[in-house]
C-alpha cells in the first residue's frame, strides 16, 4: 500500500509545472505533505497500530512556508522537490526547493 502511495505522489509531482501558480501551491502542499507521512510509516517499519502518522507543528509549519516560498518563485528556478525517503527522520532536512 506504501509503495502505491509513493507512486502516486510522484506521478502527482511531474503535473506541478502545468498548474497555475495557486494550483502549484497547493498541490505541492498535498504531496511534500504525504512524502514525509509516508517517510515516517516507512521509518516505524509500516507499524501503523502503535503509532498514528501525523506532522508536527514545525513539520506543517515548514512545509507550508516551502509551498508558499515556491509559488511566489519564478517558474524557471522551480525545480525537483524531495526525493523519496528524505522525510523519514521527522526532522526537517528536504533534499530540493521548489
Amino acid at each position: 500500500m506504501v509503495d502505491r502511495c509513493w507512486k502516486l505522489l510522484e506521478e502527482g509531482r511531474t503535473l506541478l509545472p502545468t498548474l497555475t501558480d495557486e494550483a502549484h501551491a497547493v498541490i505541492r502542499l498535498f504531496i511534500e505533505g504525504g512524502e514525509r507521512l509516508l517517510g515516517n510509516i516507512e521509518a516505524w517499519n509500516l507499524e501503523t497500530c502503535i503509532h498514528r502518522p501525523k506532522l508536527s507543528r514545525s513539520e506543517r509549519g515548514m512545509l507550508v512556508m516551502r509551498a508558499w516560498w515556491g509559488a511566489r518563485a519564478p517558474r524557471w528556478m522551480r525545480v525537483g522537490g524531495p526525493a523519496r525517503g528524505v522525510a523519514s527522520s521527522g526532522v526537517g532536512g528536504t533534499g530540493g526547493t521548489q
